[in-house]
């Protein structure tokens, strides 16, 4: 893989935990504005960028310029906490691997994967009795 300049878009929706539904919308609409729009610009500005800042020797090589939307899409901090707590708490991620994703420093323990959780069958309930 080629390295990559990002180029990081400023987050343009407010995202409210108290508003549920909305803010479901909301990031429909982001997802479509994304996709729909600003993609096709970002990739103009991109090439642009690209013929303007890297030397020729560096677009030869490889490299190139990229917008890094993920702030757009960028999950409120409970939907994200909710996310890396599942993921930790499986057979996913590391306490650390998650710490990481969020910035924070590693801790001592934390580089152990927790094991898969074993499947039992579920017991079937009793037929009804008739009297």
């Amino acid at each position: 893989m080629k390295p990559a300049v990002a180029i990081t878009a400023a987050r343009t929706a407010s995202r409210s935990s108290s508003h549920g539904s909305a803010q479901e919308g909301s990031a429909q609409v982001q997802g479509t504005y994304l996709t729909d729009c600003l993609l096709h610009w970002a990739k103009q500005v991109e090439d642009q960028l690209a013929l303007g800042v890297l030397t020729e020797a560096e677009r030869r090589a490889g490299f190139y310029l990229k917008h890094d939307f993920g702030a757009l899409l960028r999950p409120t901090t409970r939907e994200r906490y909710e996310a890396l707590a599942m993921a930790v708490g499986g057979p996913i991620l590391t306490p650390n691997e998650a710490r990481r994703i969020d910035g924070y420093d590693r801790i001592e323990g934390g580089d152990r994967l927790n094991p898969a959780p074993i499947s039992r069958p579920r017991p079937r309930p009793s037929p009804p009795r008739r009297s």
